[in-house]
C-alpha cells in the first residue's frame, strides 16, 4: 500500500465516473479534491522505472476508486510516495 496524491485531472475523471449517490439514494462519495492523498494499491511495476499503475481507494462506498496509471514516486499532485 502507498498514498497517492490527486492531482485536478484525477478529481475530474472521478467527478465523471464515480456516482456521487448509489442506487438506494445513498451518498457514495466524499467530494474529492487536488491534493487529497488516499490509500492506494500497487497492482503493476514498471522494472525500468519508479512508475506503476494504482488502484485508488475513495472515500466512498461500491465503485469509488480510481485507476491511476504510469505514476512515478514523488510528492506533489499525480505522484505515490511509501507510507510512513
Amino acid at each position: 500500500m502507498v498514498l497517492y496524491t490527486l492531482n485536478e485531472a484525477d478529481v475530474e475523471q472521478i467527478r465523471q465516473l464515480v456516482p456521487r449517490v448509489n442506487s438506494a439514494a445513498q451518498q457514495n462519495l466524499n467530494e474529492p479534491n487536488a491534493g487529497d492523498q488516499y490509500t492506494a494499491v500497487v497492482v503493476r511495476c514498471w522494472p525500468t522505472s519508479s512508475a506503476v499503475n494504482l488502484k485508488v481507494l475513495l472515500d466512498g462506498g461500491s465503485g469509488a476508486e480510481l485507476w491511476a496509471t504510469s505514476r512515478t514516486v514523488g510528492t506533489g499532485p499525480g505522484t505515490w510516495q511509501h507510507q510512513a
